[in-house]
């Protein structure tokens, strides 16, 4: 059997997407007030805050998959459990990074960001506000389950130019959408009225999962309308928020970058901080225009999903692929844009994993016992790493940054001896650390 992916394309059902509800209150929240700068910026700074919360969500997890890999067989580079653990370090590794770059990216707006903030911690098996998960997303070990949920966080979205093509010389193409969107009133009776129009005559012409696919286009056409007519563009935003019960992590970051780039169209004079940015070269963008910043938005979402045209990103697979390599056993081989797993077979048994308590919580442990001040320890690191990166986007500060690094190592260090441990309440089951909220 040919197990081929193609990019833009998934069956599975999505896991984990946006909380509608919460993505509505802080675009209809700021919206609908007077459009000054000040109402603009508030929008920016809480829907970056929300990719820090997503970003951070991932890290724990990808972080406990990797610490039940054994350390002799993390050494195994050419076995399955050895080339899980080298991907698993570079995706955390990766995700640490992108929430810098939330970071770096809020302070070039003038914002301030909640990296150590109680409301916007994970709480396993939940996640944040944010999110809207389907099925619960538990710290556990690699094992196939685990790692299938993976690919469902990191799954490519649709490529809106890919439906573009497809509707190339119609009335529902982007170029007539656009005109025809800028002609109309301003009214959100009338931005309705084509809505509904194109939501109805495209659900039948885009095959399995049509309405995210719609939704994806529309929010394209909706970007692409900034330049022609910003007014009607956020009213047509608005109305594609407002209208849709879920949306994916890809369509969040393309609400993003809507708004990074209205924002641009309604103040091109707009003075980006660069003090408090904290750019290591090769590393971070130094953010000075609203190009810089898509710029940002668009590497975190290719190193997960890879791009429209490419797996590829720089010269490694993005995330996506890496993670269904296990999930399908085999390497993957890349041609013509497609990507189809059927290089090497990997030997994956995930018996050899460490047998992780899933849903434990410090407070099912004794206070007085070792085993509790042992996870609470590692817990009180990884909060003082948080509070630190949180402090170096404050105060620029970089020397934070080279602080926070090295307590992840340090945490690094710590699981080892923790993973070994037994669950006191279960002697079949090993600890694990439960990354929860802590005050300093």
């Amino acid at each position: 059997m040919l197990f081929c992916d193609i990019l833009t394309t998934s069956m599975i059902t999505t896991m984990i997407k946006i909380n509608s509800q919460h993505l509505n209150s802080i675009i209809n929240g700021n919206a609908f007030k007077s459009q000054n700068t000040e109402s603009d910026l508030t929008t920016i700074h809480q829907l970056l805050n929300c990719a820090i919360q997503i970003e951070h969500f991932t890290i724990p997890l990808y972080l406990i998959a990797y610490y039940s890999i054994p350390e002799e067989k993390k050494s195994e580079k050419n076995e399955g459990l050895g080339l899980l653990s080298q991907s698993l370090r570079e995706i955390y590794m990766d995700e640490m990074h992108h929430m810098k770059w939330a970071c770096n990216l809020l302070t070039a707006y003038n914002g301030t960001p909640q990296v150590h903030c109680k409301e916007n911690m994970p709480d396993y098996p939940n996640g944040p506000s944010i999110l809207h998960i389907e099925n619960e997303f538990p710290l556990s070990k690699a094992s196939l389950q685990q790692i299938k949920k993976f690919v469902e966080i990191e799954k490519p979205d649709f490529d809106p130019l890919e439906v573009n093509e497809k509707l190339k010389g119609t009335e529902l193409s982007s170029e007539k959408l656009i005109h025809k969107l800028n002609n109309v009133g301003s009214s959100p009776k009338d931005i309705q009225q084509v809505f509904k129009n194109v939501e109805n005559t495209l659900t039948g012409k885009l095959g399995g999962n049509a309405e995210t696919k719609i939704i994806t286009y529309l929010i394209h056409v909706a970007t692409e309308l900034i330049e022609h007519n910003p007014a009607i563009a956020e009213l047509l935003i608005k109305k594609i928020i407002s209208s849709n019960s879920t949306f994916t992590i890809g369509q969040f970051y393309h609400i993003v970058k809507f708004y990074i780039l209205l924002h641009k169209k309604k103040n091109p004079d707009f003075e980006f901080n660069t003090k408090k940015q904290i750019v290591k070269k090769g590393v971070e963008i130094l953010v000075k225009t609203a190009a810089d910043a898509v710029k940002v938005i668009d590497e975190i979402v290719e190193q997960g999903e890879g791009t429209s045209t490419s797996p590829v990103t720089g010269k490694d697979l993005a995330h996506y692929y890496k993670f269904n390599e296990i999930v399908h056993q085999r390497k993957a081989v890349v041609k013509d844009g497609k990507v189809s797993y059927e290089g090497e077979p990997i030997k994956y048994d995930e018996n050899e994993l460490y047998p992780f308590s899933e849903n434990l919580k410090l407070s099912d442990l004794l206070e007085d016992s070792a085993e509790y001040k042992i996870l609470q320890n590692f817990n009180n690191h990884y909060n003082e790493m948080l509070q630190k990166i949180e402090n170096a986007y404050t105060t620029g500060d970089s020397s934070l940054i080279d602080q926070s690094i090295q307590i992840m190592r340090c945490l690094s260090s710590m699981s080892k001896g923790i993973v070994t441990m037994s669950n006191p309440n279960n002697k079949k089951e090993n600890l694990r650390p439960v990354f929860e909220y802590s005050t300093l």
